[in-house]
């Protein structure tokens, strides 16, 4: 299975994104991220950002880094598991 790309909204906007898409497009759609993770001196901004609970992973933490995930975790019976997991090849 290939997935290219996913609609998505997230603080009231709707948005399209793919592997192709940046950081900085993914900003620009939602805005600041709620968070950020895997924060190092390579990457200050962060390879994760968050947004309502939504994290999207990218190759690296610059502003022209790709998207490779879009992924999202629920609690089950006291469990945390996966709701979505949509990796995109670039």
């Amino acid at each position: 299975m290939k997935i290219e790309s996913l609609h998505l909204e997230l603080k009231g906007w709707i948005g399209k994104v793919s592997g192709q898409s940046t950081r900085r497009e993914v900003e620009s759609m939602f805005g600041e991220p709620d968070d950020v993770a895997c924060v190092t001196k390579k990457s200050p901004r962060g390879e994760l950002a968050l947004y309502e609970g939504v994290e999207f992973h990218f190759d690296g933490g610059r502003p022209e880094s790709r998207l490779v995930l879009v992924y999202e975790e629920q609690i089950v019976d006291h469990k945390v598991v996966t709701k979505l997991a949509i990796p995109f090849a670039n």
